[in-house]
């Protein structure tokens, strides 16, 4: 199978995508007719005519809807002078509008109603929902060319379609004849990227940000997921950077995505893990439970943990009783004293090895590698950020033995007390533990509360309207006293705690979008491994039904997708996880996706989401073009040229060719694709029927036909449209279809006199 590509050439500012895809397999090219990526809904190629060429003469009009300081607008002006190319503009469009050798550049039912008098002019008949919101039409023929949207995103969306549809053909500036009418099927399409360790305080970092935002806005997504452990300290300085707030940097990038129609979420959590810089590391939740062991360190000999079920349960090391061990849990270090819990200028370390994971239901084995932690300079309670060196090695996981290093700080004979602490793998995410921390400050509302900063501050200093909770993976219900005195399930604890921050976040703006990583509510997924399988109905019973879920884990896609939507949740899927050829599981997503929620009033949509946090290699660029792809339509692709006119008595032929995807879903496994048509049916009604009659295309290659027979031809119109089916998903041309379909004027008789 071959790898799909999606190259960034020289044109369009340096964002223009390739589209071929050749699958070896069958010998047979891919190759879309307008190299538009996401592929757009309607495509009405013009044959025979010719193309628009731009050149120094070339005039690009706005209307009075379009100011010129909108990020479209400057778009267009780099990429023509990129090409050579300095137009004149036209601010404000003159009546009568003069269209020769003109960009036109406007917005539907604007109040002048120049655009919709132009479209109006070329036959093209639209509506409210008609392309509907972010929707918007392209026009090109030989003496000009119309971008004009539904609203400011579409208008924005349709000047990427155009600068894609732009090419150099020996020393000329083309762009091909066509109509293009496009609108996305999923509401939420996203991207991800994630702002961890230094990148907030080092300014090479945050350009090459915006450079990649501007790449990311030409697949058309409409928000993208600014992941930070920062949100809770949008006050603090910037490290290195004298005079600057946190909050004053991080509205620069929030500008910065909502300038290319990106509505910028707060995800990540709140907690401190740099440690190469003066930000240090928010240990906030490590708050030992009161079981203890007492060792003596001498050199560097190992002291095997042993800590009974009666001490802690679950977690167990060694079962007096039965003699059974396991290696088991994560341990940190304190003195001790029961007051102090850790001393500042004293290095305690834990050496990691393999474990055996306890999943809270039965014990199962799960790999781990080694890791080692070293705690210095350490606070009790909640890490401001003064400088908390957390030392990180591969990944997270406990340890079987306590070693003091010959350069560690600990004395030879020292007594230290060992406590268990296990919050995840994921430990220090103060959002996971709130219920189980008793430090009161995480119990109250104001500054002093981590999570209160968390869920109000960026509303405060950003003007946020989207959060994500990344909650997953929570496990203190299993062993913490607070959890286990409570009197709660761990399904209404978890939730409580969701609720707390679905409030807070409201309470600082009513009309914010919440997000969740629904690990911990899909049984399917870690419901059932966490003991959370009731939370989904605790969410229902809270009144939390706008939750939007995230679910990610590929292999149980469609029983997550079903899941969420009998329960009533919106979804927007996260597609993360590649196959082995590395394509992107979006395909299989976007199935399910469809499947299940297309027919619900509920918003639904994809996620892009690299958990390298790069964008720096080709392949992530393809994973990111395919979820943007298959989220904003699905093949097969119908193109077609309307019929508008005809003779009395005479056979109308329809005709219309089709595309697939790049990448599609099989009901088995990620292929290139595209999945072959299977069946076309052309549906006409004339003046005097009030039903449409129905007619089966005709099958020739990647070619439809459809007869409208003469003797139906008889009447002043006749109105038309088209589905096409692959077996999986159903396409309809126009969008409206017998709401709103093509138009044929039967032409009168002519009387020879």
């Amino acid at each position: 199978m071959s790898r799909k590509i999606w190259i960034y050439s020289g044109m369009a500012v340096g964002l223009m995508v390739s589209v071929l895809l050749i699958n070896r397999k069958d010998g047979r090219t891919c190759a879309w007719l307008f190299p538009v990526v996401p592929h757009p809904q309607e495509i009405q190629p013009k044959e025979g005519q010719e193309s628009f060429v731009i050149n120094q003469e070339t005039r690009v009009v706005y209307t009075q809807s379009i100011s010129t300081k909108r990020t479209e607008v400057e778009l267009l002006k780099a990429f023509l002078l990129q090409h050579g190319i300095d137009t004149s503009e036209v601010v404000s469009a003159p009546r009568p509008l003069v269209i020769n050798n003109s960009i036109i550049v406007g917005e539907i039912n604007e109040g002048t109603g120049t655009i919709d008098s132009l479209i109006s002019s070329k036959g093209l008949h639209l509506s409210p929902t008609y392309p509907g919101p972010e929707g918007y039409v392209i026009d090109v023929s030989p003496d000009h060319v119309l971008v004009a949207g539904h609203d400011s995103s579409g208008t924005f969306y349709g000047m990427q379609s155009l600068m894609q549809l732009t090419f150099r053909e020996a020393d000329l500036l083309k762009i091909r004849a066509v109509t293009i009418i496009d609108y996305p099927d999923m509401p939420l399409r996203s991207a991800f990227y994630g702002f961890y360790l230094n990148a907030l305080e080092e300014d090479w970092r945050l350009r090459r940000a915006y450079e990649e935002f501007k790449k990311i806005a030409v697949f058309k997504f409409n928000m993208i997921d600014l992941a930070s452990h920062h949100y809770g300290h949008l006050e603090m300085e910037v490290p290195g950077h004298p005079q600057e707030k946190l909050w004053q940097r991080v509205a620069r990038l929030h500008r910065a995505v909502r300038r290319y129609h990106l509505r910028p979420r707060v995800g990540g959590w709140a907690k401190w893990v740099n440690t190469e810089s003066s930000w240090g590391a928010d240990l906030t939740t490590l708050e030992c439970v009161r079981t203890t062991q007492t060792l003596e360190l001498h050199d560097a000999d190992a002291c095997t943990l042993k800590i009974s079920t009666g001490q802690v349960a679950p977690n167990v090391i060694f079962d007096i009783e039965s003699g059974e061990s396991w290696e088991q849990e994560p341990v940190v270090v304190t003195d001790v004293s029961d007051t102090t819990t850790f001393v500042e200028g004293k290095d305690y370390v834990v050496d990691f090895g393999p474990i055996r994971g306890e999943n809270y239901q039965r014990y199962q084995q799960t790999p781990q590698t080694h890791l080692q932690v070293l705690f210095s300079e350490v606070h009790y309670g909640e890490g401001e950020p003064a400088g908390y060196p957390l030392r990180w090695g591969k990944s997270f996981n406990p340890p079987t033995t306590l070693r003091r290093t010959s350069q560690s700080r600990i004395q030879d004979g020292q007594t230290v007390k060992v406590a268990f602490s296990y919050i995840g793998p994921d430990p220090w995410s103060l959002l996971k533990v709130r219920y189980c921390r008793s430090d009161s400050r995480l119990h109250s509302n104001g500054p002093d509360s981590y999570i209160w900063r968390w869920c109000t501050d960026p509303v405060r200093f950003l003007g946020a309207d989207d959060f994500a909770l990344d909650v997953d993976e929570t496990r203190v219900f299993a062993w913490d006293r607070r959890c286990l005195n409570s009197g709660k399930s761990r399904s209404r604890i978890w939730a409580d705690d969701i609720r707390y921050y679905y409030q807070t976040i409201r309470s600082a703006n009513p009309e914010a979008r919440i997000f969740v990583w629904s690990d911990m509510v899909d049984p399917a997924h870690n419901a059932n491994l966490y003991g959370t399988e009731e939370v989904a109905p605790i969410f229902k019973e809270y009144g939390l039904t706008d939750l939007i879920m995230i679910p990610w884990k590929s292999d149980i896609a469609r029983e997550s997708v079903r899941f969420f939507a009998e329960h009533g949740f919106p979804i927007m899927p996260s597609c993360q996880e590649a196959t082995e050829e590395g394509f992107s599981q979006a395909p299989k997503w976007a199935r399910f996706v469809r499947e299940f929620y297309v027919n619900q009033p509920l918003p639904y949509g994809l996620m892009h989401c690299n958990w390298g946090y790069r964008f720096n290699s080709e392949q992530t660029w393809e994973q990111l073009a395919t979820v943007a792809d298959h989220a904003w339509s699905v093949g097969p692709y119908i193109l077609h040229k309307p019929v508008k006119t005809a003779h009395p008595g005479e056979d109308i032929y329809i005709k219309v060719e089709w595309e697939g995807d790049k990448l599609v879903f099989d009901g088995n496994q990620i292929r290139s694709g595209p999945l072959p048509a299977k069946s076309a049916f052309l549906f006409y009604r004339t003046a005097e029927n009030n039903s449409f009659t129905e007619v089966e295309m005709t099958s020739k290659g990647r070619r439809y036909e459809g007869v409208i027979a003469g003797s139906e031809v008889n009447h002043d119109e006749i109105a038309y449209y088209i589905t096409l089916s692959d077996g999986f998903n159903t396409s309809q041309i126009p969008k409206l279809g017998e709401r709103m379909p093509y138009k044929i004027r039967i032409l009168k008789r002519t009387t020879a006199l």
